[in-house]
């Protein structure tokens, strides 16, 4: 079915193929909202660990914390920035989208390649995640 460019119809047929992007979006959001509390409570551990006021560990346990809660904010930063990168994919394709409308140009590849990248960028944000829940949960770092 030919839309003729710049009808409503066209408007309404463009709105409805940015709304996955745009859910993905917030939900991009509200990952990297997630991401970003929980980093701030491994930061906040690492200070509590590093002023070395916790009687309960020795300073060579300390040391052992410390190292492992800053390989998980360095996970958590990855994810952070990969969860990012999958929002700037999906902004760029609803951009692409409607300016591709307005200069009256096919854009179904660029928004299956765009909507492919934001994805795989969000399953390595979610990978990284996914391995530093698995860290906090198998380290010492829990007390």
């Amino acid at each position: 079915m030919n839309l003729e460019p710049g009808s409503v119809e066209h408007l309404s047929q463009l709105i409805s193929h940015v709304v996955a992007p745009a859910f993905l979006l917030g939900a991009v959001g509200s990952f990297i909202s997630l991401l970003h509390d929980r980093l701030l409570g491994v930061v906040g551990r690492v200070r509590d660990l590093g002023k070395g006021n916790d009687p309960e560990f020795s300073t060579e346990d300390r040391r052992k914390i410390i190292a492992r809660l800053r390989r998980r904010a360095a996970l958590l930063n990855v994810a952070i920035f990969f969860g990012l990168m999958s929002g700037f994919a999906a902004l760029i394709l609803i951009i692409a989208a409607f300016g591709a409308a307005l200069m009256e140009i096919h854009h179904v590849w660029i928004a299956a390649v765009l909507f492919i990248a934001a994805a795989v960028f969000l399953l390595c944000a979610v990978v990284a995640f996914a391995i530093d829940v698995k860290m906090a949960f198998t380290g010492h770092d829990l007390h």
